[in-house]
């Protein structure tokens, strides 16, 4: 009886067993039947899970992912645009790439899925119309005239006290419309959820930072020339060139290389010439009658070769030496200041017919003199001159004679000071008839001395003046004084000299 039992139990154990091997054989098949037609768990399609889905309702879910897709545009100043699928008539397109998928899987090793993921990309043909997403990309926000703030070059101050420096660059937020527009389709047709404008580098760019290496080198190169201090002495006054002017002729072009304008720099040795040429100007003249006159034309005086000191003061700027610069001159006068033929110099008064010759101060001639016959149109002109040099024996040609004089002393063109020998009688009025073809002529020991004390450039100044019961100069004409500014170069002359309009007799 205990026996029966027992047997009784056991197979009832093992009938329990057998039923629920057998249920979980029928649930392990009811699992590989389902899943030949749906997706193992831990399936994810296009980073999506669709474990247990079949492929209708994963491609529906893919069809209605691409219906409600939405682009979000990141934009600088923390701002957000969108590009919807609506916006374009975006619609999906499916091939087979989701069954193949399905077509993958074992089914009947569904189990080992409970513990193992499965990712699969398929891809996904999404049309849309491209006027639409142009129009799309032409209506955004970032485009509207008003919204944008286009981007701004570094560039290099204006000169100040501390000198130049580099201003930053402004980044704005204009945008690339082109290159935009490349990126958005882009992203749409990968389906991406947000493009970032800073990231895909889809704005313009200044050209010049204030990292850029060509706004450094000129940085320095400006603050090098500034560096440079320039000194003109025009007897006592001085003029300086430094920062404030050469920052003036400075610039900057579009290569970022910096010019010396020539234009800017013509302006101050302008400014030079106007302040210190004194050059043919009319002068106020102290006579030794002690009557001041003025005294118009000639051509003494300091003529400041305007051209050649331009290219000479922007190679000094870019040499970059402080230095004392003297000008470059075409002609040089004695002295600096209102009385720039100093006191060394030739008085002539023409409607006297008398000369004096002031040596640093000290009269060391005065004499009677000859000068052009008027009466023939030969007169002498009035003016401030310089011997132009001096010659001893020299031969005066003109149209019908040719005479040689001892001392030629010439200072206006072929009109100049010399010994006449053949005269008798010198002063009074034998030049209006009897006078020389223009130059002064002189009692040969009057010649002889001033040839031995004059120097070429020493001024040589003509005048009329009829002085009632004239004298003779005398040392309290020093207020004429000046600074000896010798001029040294050498002129070759012809031994045959030719006078204003012929010679003398």
């Amino acid at each position: 009886m205990e026996k029966q039992k027992n047997l009784f139990k056991m197979n009832t154990i093992l009938l329990i067993i057998l039923t629920c091997l057998a249920f979980f054989i029928m649930i392990y098949i009811g699992f590989s039947i389902y899943f030949k037609s749906h997706f193992l768990f831990g399936t994810y399609i296009n980073d999506v899970n669709y474990s247990g889905k079949s492929i209708e309702k994963v491609e529906q879910s893919i069809t209605n992912r691409i219906d409600t897709y939405v682009l979000k545009l990141e934009e600088r100043g923390n701002k957000k645009e969108y590009i919807a699928s609506s916006d374009i008539d975006m619609k999906a397109t499916l091939d087979d790439s989701v069954q193949k998928v399905l077509n993958k899987q074992k089914p009947y090793l569904w189990i080992s899925s409970l513990w193992q993921e499965h990712h699969y990309d398929v891809g996904v043909a999404a049309s849309y119309d491209e006027k639409l997403l142009k129009k799309a990309v032409d209506q955004l926000e970032c485009f509207k005239e008003d919204k944008v703030e286009k981007p701004v070059d570094a560039y290099i101050s204006d000169y100040s006290a501390n000198g130049y420096q580099i201003v930053e660059a402004v980044q704005g937020n204009q945008v690339d419309k082109k290159k935009l527009y490349t990126k958005v389709k882009d992203a749409i047709n990968h389906q991406n959820k947000k493009l970032s404008l800073e990231d895909e580098d889809c704005y313009i760019k200044p050209k010049y930072t204030a990292d850029s290496k060509e706004l450094q080198q000129a940085l320095e190169k400006l603050n090098e020339y500034i560096d440079t201090t320039i000194t003109y002495q025009f007897g006592d006054v001085k003029e300086v060139v430094d920062a404030s002017v050469i920052s003036q002729w400075l610039e900057v072009n579009d290569n970022m290389k910096v010019v010396i304008n020539p234009d800017s720099v013509k302006k101050y040795v302008d400014y030079l010439g106007y302040t210190y040429n004194t050059f043919g100007k009319k002068r106020d003249f102290k006579t030794s009658y002690n009557k001041t006159i003025k005294v118009i034309g000639g051509d003494y005086g300091w003529w400041l070769n305007r051209g050649a000191e331009v290219k000479e003061l922007i190679a000094a700027v870019k040499k970059g030496d402080d230095i004392l610069k003297e000008p470059n001159y075409y002609q040089k006068a004695r002295s600096y200041g209102e009385y720039d033929f100093g006191d060394t110099y030739v008085e002539v008064n023409l409607k006297e017919q008398h000369l004096f010759f002031y040596k640093e101060g000290k009269l060391i001639v005065d004499s009677d003199f000859v000068s052009g016959n008027v009466s023939k149109g030969h007169g002498t002109p009035i003016g401030t001159y310089s011997i132009t040099y001096k010659q001893r024996d020299a031969t005066l040609v003109g149209e019908n004679y040719s005479t040689p004089v001892h001392y030629w002393m010439p200072f206006n063109n072929n009109i100049g000071l010399h010994d006449a020998s053949w005269r008798s009688e010198f002063g009074g009025k034998i030049y209006l008839t009897r006078g020389s073809h223009g130059c002064v002529n002189l009692p040969p020991a009057v010649a002889k001395k001033i040839y031995e004390n004059i120097e070429k450039g020493t001024a040589v100044i003509c005048y009329e003046l009829e002085v009632d019961g004239a004298k003779e100069g005398t040392q309290d004409n020093a207020s004429n004084d000046g600074v000896s500014t010798n001029e040294n170069s050498d002129v070759n002359q012809n031994n045959s000299l030719q006078d204003n309009a012929g010679n003398n007799n």
